[in-house]
């Protein structure tokens, strides 16, 4: 039983290390793409 929810508690870990890897990944992603529009309107503004 005690393997059983060590193993439980190791996945749990792994699945909890994923989405925190997912949603750092996520928000760098979105950092990026906010501060490419952000050049893009610049440039908009600058042409107008």
């Amino acid at each position: 039983m005690w393997d059983r929810l060590y193993a439980f508690r190791c996945e749990s870990l792994i699945v909890a290390s994923k989405v925190t890897n997912f949603s750092s990944l996520l928000s760098s992603i979105s950092r990026f793409f906010f501060e490419a529009l952000k050049d893009y309107f610049r440039g908009w503004f600058v042409i107008f």
